[in-house]
């Protein structure tokens, strides 16, 4: 887990006006939506992810300008034009994702990765811990956060990772309400039963076991926490984390429950999950009014 970067005073209005433009983001249309999260997600490349520790160094001009062109190649790379087709009324694809701007809800392709084994992960690409991943997909994170702001969902991390910081560095109950948007997550795929094809539904929480009392995990928050940009890298992508069971700031999308902060607690659900090597369907969609985000 990476530490967010504090910004230089001279950084600030750069940070700033990556913020305003995401703002901005749901108060138009889809094209418009595209190029603001566009903007605002060159702005936040081209600013430095270096440490505390490494921005007391000196840095001579040659390598600060190796490091600018470095980070502004990262920022082009960002910033080209995602190829988004319309499919219908309100309805849009993204690579492998598929998404209605007017239901928010997000599909894409992912595989059963883990039947037995402890859990820190529901989700990463082929670059995350696969190991320790209860499902594995193919989708790029970063077009999966393009899609998210998309579908007017914020991100925010407020008092996400509070168990994980100590007492004075906790945003305790007044960073509750800078938590990002609260998502559910449901899985789908087809079952084979006595050579009929039988169509699965769950919600993700119900697939997986807590081992502290043997039950399936409690319906409790997944919070849209977006990740960060850390020395010019979009870490989600890096590292390939979309969701998580066990808290991670580089991860797209937390958990948020008693115990998220314990990386020996979670387990795959194996009377309900589906084999290994199944092909399944997440969907992606508000929290409902019973299930509030804040």
């Amino acid at each position: 887990m990476l530490k967010q970067t504090l910004l230089a005073p001279h950084h600030i209005s750069r940070y700033h006006c990556a913020i305003k433009l995401t703002a901005m983001v749901a108060n138009y249309s889809i094209p418009t939506r595209l190029l603001l999260t566009l903007i605002s997600a060159a702005l936040l490349c081209l600013m430095p992810g270096q440490s505390q520790a490494q921005s007391k160094k000196s840095t001579s001009p040659a390598k600060q300008e190796k490091k600018l062109d470095s980070k502004a190649k990262v920022a082009k790379k960002t910033a080209a034009k995602p190829n988004i087709k319309k499919l219908g009324d309100n309805r849009y694809q993204l690579g492998d994702i598929t998404f209605n701007g007017k239901t928010r809800e997000i599909r894409f392709p992912a595989t059963m990765n883990l039947e037995k084994g402890l859990l820190e992960y529901i989700l990463v690409t082929d670059k995350g811990k696969i190991h320790e991943s209860l499902l594995s997909t193919t989708i790029s994170p970063a077009q999966l956060q393009i899609v998210l702001k998309l579908c007017h969902y914020a991100e925010g991390v407020g008092d996400t990772f509070d168990a994980l910081y100590p007492d004075d560095e906790k945003k305790g109950t007044a960073g509750k309400a800078d938590r990002g948007s609260a998502v559910r997550i449901a899985a789908e795929w087809i079952e084979k039963k006595d050579g009929i094809e039988v169509p699965r539904r769950f919600q993700i929480h119900e697939l997986i076991k807590d081992l502290k009392n043997d039950q399936a995990m409690t319906q409790d928050q997944w919070v849209y926490t977006g990740s960060i940009i850390y020395e010019g890298t979009f870490i989600a992508e890096s590292e390939g984390t979309l969701i998580a069971v066990y808290i991670d700031n580089g991860s797209l999308i937390n958990s948020f429950r008693h115990g998220s902060d314990d990386d020996e607690r979670w387990i795959t659900h194996a009377e309900v999950a589906p084999k290994m090597g199944t092909p399944v369907t997440l969907i992606l969609t508000p929290a409902t009014p019973e299930f509030p985000a804040k």
